[in-house]
């Protein structure tokens, strides 16, 4: 929601694909009216790249001595991944400290472990297609009808999720709402 209040050019071209693909008398949405509107997808996952739920990929231990990149791993070694590390890396994103959502328009062009709001592999969130689909019904049903303002710079909370502090949400009927 931060990022839809903050970012006015990325909230006008979701609700753009939204007057352009749905009808403004839907009450429900499909599945297939929710996968055929890619700014808004790209724009969630841009907003789990860029605002993470956690800090780091719960920790893993190795079963057997590994080589990591020229590093010796030895057996029983505890793993973290860093999420925000990953998501923020140069080596993996262009312009890494851009809110940019249509960096997720080529998926082909995302490297592989390079995006792990849900893990990854064996480890891989049960719910993870769920939680995206939920979101792109909560966003389309929101911003088909109201416009998203925050005034506030986002602060977080020191705990091991990223919980961000109070802000102020402001949501305004849109002009264009019958």
């Amino acid at each position: 929601m931060y990022a839809l209040g903050t970012r006015k050019d990325v909230h006008e071209k979701i609700q753009q694909e939204l007057d352009e693909h749905l009808s403004k008398n839907e009450q429900e949405y499909q599945y297939e009216d929710l996968v055929n509107l890619p700014y808004l997808n790209c724009f969630i996952k841009e907003s789990l790249r860029y605002y993470p739920i956690v800090y780091a990929v719960p920790s893993r231990m190795n079963v057997q001595d590994e080589n990591i990149l020229g590093h010796h791993v030895p057996k029983g070694t505890t793993i973290i991944i860093n999420t925000i590390g990953l998501h923020f890396s140069p080596d993996l994103w262009d312009e890494p400290n851009e809110f940019r959502p249509e960096r997720f328009l080529e998926e082909k062009t995302i490297k592989t472990a390079s995006w792990l709001p849900f893990g990854m592999g064996s480890h891989l969130c049960l719910g993870k297609n769920f939680s995206l689909f939920e979101q792109a019904v909560f966003l389309a049903m929101l911003l088909k009808d109201y416009d998203v303002e925050v005034n506030e710079t986002l602060r977080y909370a020191k705990t091991i999720f990223l919980t961000p502090e109070k802000y102020t949400l402001c949501l305004k009927p849109r002009n264009n709402t019958k």
